[in-house]
């Protein structure tokens, strides 16, 4: 993690109306880090950053997810062109973790052990659920562990691994059967 870099926090999706309003796919549905007024990062598929305000922001009733309008975003066209987009936040906006606690972009990659130092694989992604789920891959392997205080028994960013207490009877699928 570079405490420099800003924080991928969501997905631009489909265009919302006539007048540049964009669906926002945000990793946490209840996060307030999107509001009127937020100064948020694009980044499109060739990798260019493009920073925009956000104008309105509105819970939609139908499915949850976040309406927003964002500044240089007039028209449905314009919201097209930035569908898929990366939405980022620059880490100043970010509280700050503890050695217990994370963002789930900044665990992607790292190595899970369980207590025997036994290596499981790697962080694919994390989502959210009733338990946050790591979804660890190795070879073809993929596990489902879920963030638990008697599943993740440490934390350590510094090597980049969690260390895991698997439940009796989990098992794991076949990576990419999703």
């Amino acid at each position: 993690m570079n405490e420099h870099e800003p924080l991928i926090i969501g997905i631009i999706g489909k265009a919302h109306g006539l007048n540049g309003e964009v669906c926002l796919n945000t990793y946490n549905q209840q996060s307030d880090l999107i509001h009127k007024g937020a100064v948020i990062l694009l980044q499109a598929q060739d990798e260019s950053l493009r920073e925009v305000e956000v104008l309105k922001n509105r819970v939609s009733n139908k499915n949850g997810r976040h309406v927003a309008r964002l500044s240089g975003i007039d028209s449905r066209e314009d919201a097209e062109a930035i569908r898929g987009n990366k939405i980022l936040i620059a880490r100043t906006h970010l509280e700050e973790t503890d050695d217990q606690s994370f963002y789930y972009a900044d665990v992607i990659g790292y190595s899970v052990v369980d207590s025997s130092e036994q290596h499981i694989g790697e962080i694919d992604y994390v989502f959210e659920g009733a338990t946050d789920i790591l979804v660890v891959g190795h070879e073809e392997k993929e596990w489902m562990i879920p963030v638990a205080r008697d599943v993740v028994l440490s934390i350590d960013h510094d090597e980049k691994r969690f260390i895991v207490d698997i439940p009796e009877g989990l098992e794991p699928g076949k990576r990419g059967s999703r």
